[in-house]
């Protein structure tokens, strides 16, 4: 005698079944959750390396016309900092020439703006998080990574990349630029400044130094040196006016 078995399955094996598909959709829901995790801190991180360059491309351009002490009104820069790290930056820089080719010089200032935010750190404390924002004369102002820096800080150096004091800012030659923002590494940048309304050498007195577009200063022929950019001291008697010349010419005649 032979026994038939109808067809279907029991419970136990739809259970079983059912588990198995289960876990394989929380396996693939679980590899899915952790690739679009990645996949958006990645975003995130690219998006704020991006808010960071802006930042530091404004920045470095703005201190490569950096101009200080040539007239009354033009002062050295000023920083102003506290326990966060710099609140504010103010410093000149030329924006155009006027008709006499003379630097026409703006004030430029980098303020911290308090957002509310905070940071977790993995120790536990919490930073607060504020935005930076570049204004330009009285008119011109923009924001930066907004919302998103835990800490910045600027330091002029001098050509050894010593620490100057706001006295000694004249003889800047570089600047040191510390930032992080937030879920980022600490970025630390030492950029030259190579503003051509600096002087290069420390005379020492200022009537010493003639640079161009930079000092004006009365010039008496056979008296008056001059010394060039690059240290290039020119005696008065190497120097002649060419006569009908249209404002004045300088004729250097080399060794």
């Amino acid at each position: 005698m032979r026994v038939c078995r109808k067809g279907g399955f029991t419970m136990l094996e739809v259970l079983v079944v059912a588990v198995i598909i289960v876990v394989l959709l929380l396996i693939l829901y679980l590899t899915y959750r952790g690739v679009a995790t990645g996949v958006q801190k990645g975003t995130e991180l690219l998006a704020t390396l991006q808010e960071e360059s802006i930042f530091l491309a404004y920045l470095k351009h703005d201190l490569r016309t950096l101009i200080m002490g040539s007239d009354p009104g033009i002062p050295v820069p000023v920083v102003e900092n506290d326990i966060v790290g710099t609140r504010r930056l103010t410093f000149y820089k030329v924006s155009n020439v006027d008709s006499t080719g003379r630097p026409l010089s703006v004030k430029v200032e980098y303020l911290r703006m308090e957002s509310g935010k905070t940071e977790t750190l993995a120790d536990g404390r919490q930073v607060p998080l504020y935005s930076i924002t570049r204004q330009v004369g009285l008119d011109n102002s923009h924001p930066f990574m907004n919302q998103i820096v835990a800490s910045f800080a600027i330091e002029f150096l001098d050509k050894a990349d010593q620490l100057l004091g706001s006295a000694d800012f004249l003889r800047a030659s570089k600047t040191r630029l510390t930032l992080r923002t937030s879920g980022a590494e600490l970025l630390n940048v030492i950029a030259s400044i190579y503003s051509p309304y600096l002087a290069n050498t420390i005379a020492s007195t200022p009537e010493d130094c003639w640079l161009p577009n930079y000092k004006i200063r009365e010039f008496i022929p056979g008296v008056t040196r001059i010394i060039t950019y690059q240290g290039i001291e020119i005696e008065p008697s190497k120097i002649e006016i060419i006569p009908g010349a249209t404002g004045v010419v300088l004729k250097y005649n080399s060794p």
